[in-house]
């Protein structure tokens, strides 16, 4: 049956073919400050327009998905997220979708996760945010340990989408890292910030620099 709707909004089709040669640069929003490589993973500190995080990551075998654990001053929760450009602006809203990930590391256990996507029109790439659920931990202890992690990425009706794999090398120094900056973060706030509030960016980038 010939499609009609416009391919940015059929999240049906693979994501492959909505990424741009130019990934870095559209799935990397905002300055990165104290940026430090180890093996394949990067750390740093992420100045938003509104907000501040501390995320490490890594692209994947296809060189345009990125990876991302991110952490938040006052939790500093890892929340996982897979992170892809478009290769132009989405034309309209897209719904919240669920999606399914089988992940697997290196040859151990298929491990049977979930996600979310959804879309704002103008957005310049799209997020899948991981469910946290224990599966969700589990692959996050397995991840330090290991060497390669594979997806696959299905629709909530089983419908194929895509499959990435991610190099683990540097995976374990760098979650340390922004874990360990997170958390100094927040004892230095007063009074320490919740979820919805963020410390100066200027504050994080003094943070990283001591490391």
């Amino acid at each position: 049956m010939r499609k009609t709707i416009p391919i940015l909004m059929a999240f049906a089709f693979s994501i492959a073919t909505l990424f741009s040669s130019a990934a870095s640069s559209q799935v990397i929003q905002g300055k990165t400050l104290g940026e430090e490589r180890n093996g394949s993973w990067s750390s740093y500190g992420l100045a938003l327009s509104d907000s501040f995080n501390y995320r490490a990551s890594t692209f994947g075998s296809d060189g345009t998905t990125l990876l991302a654990i991110d952490m938040v001053p006052g939790t500093c929760v890892g929340l996982l997220s897979m992170i892809f450009p478009y290769t132009s602006p989405l034309e309209r809203d897209i719904p919240a979708l669920k999606v399914l990930i089988d992940a697997r590391i290196d040859s151990g256990e298929v491990l049977y996760l979930s996600g979310k996507f959804s879309g704002t029109m103008g957005d310049k790439f799209g997020i899948i945010w991981v469910d946290v659920t224990s599966k969700y931990f589990e692959i996050l202890r397995m991840m330090r340990a290991g060497s390669i992690l594979r997806v696959k990425i299905q629709h909530a009706n089983g419908e194929y989408i895509d499959t990435v794999s991610f190099s683990l090398s540097g995976f374990t120094y760098s979650s340390n890292r922004i874990k360990k900056i997170c958390e100094k973060a927040g004892t230095q706030s007063t009074p320490a910030p919740q979820r919805s509030e963020h410390p100066d960016p200027k504050m994080g980038d003094a943070l990283l620099r001591q490391l």
